[in-house]
């Protein structure tokens, strides 16, 4: 079993599997071959870069308007904050889910690996072991920590 998010457990096998020409197929009937679950990987990689990338962006910006000299009066700072808060929710759902895939994917890499390892030339082996996503709750964990950094650093920009 694998974990999805922190409310659904789901069975890895029910949704790839490998069959015995080294195709990963779903079980939506698409079939999927070792280097494009690879290529998915990277995507979804790549897709959860840019998430972390407009979060970083837009908590630097806040946190900049806040401390700047004419930052927003102190009579704005509920709506600034509830503006952050929602953007900083959003964009960890965000993240989530696409971290969630990429848990998801890669571990059904390595259930290839295991599976059908004759089938991999011995020098590309190692490839299959690259880019291991983080835990999702590790990654969420991490996204709401930060988060509540910030606005106390919003709250203490804009009080003093």
């Amino acid at each position: 079993m694998g974990q999805v998010n922190d409310y659904e457990w789901i069975d890895l096998a029910l949704k790839f599997q490998w069959d015995r020409n080294g195709w990963l197929s779903r079980n939506t009937g698409v079939i999927m071959e070792l280097t494009d679950a690879i290529s998915y990987l990277r995507n979804t990689t790549d897709q959860t870069h840019k998430f972390w990338g407009y979060y970083q962006a837009v908590t630097a910006a806040a946190v900049a308007v806040a401390w700047s000299v004419d930052g927003p009066e102190a009579g704005l700072l509920f709506w600034f904050v509830l503006g952050y808060v929602m953007f900083s929710f959003f964009n960890c759902r965000l993240v989530a889910s696409s971290q969630a895939e990429a848990v998801i994917i890669w571990n059904s890499i390595q259930s290839y690996k295991g599976q059908l390892a004759q089938t991999v030339p011995t020098q590309f082996s190692p490839l299959l072991d690259l880019n291991k996503p983080d835990n999702t709750r590790l990654v969420v964990l991490m996204h709401i920590v930060i988060s509540v950094f910030a606005v106390l650093a919003i709250i203490a920009g804009i009080v003093y």
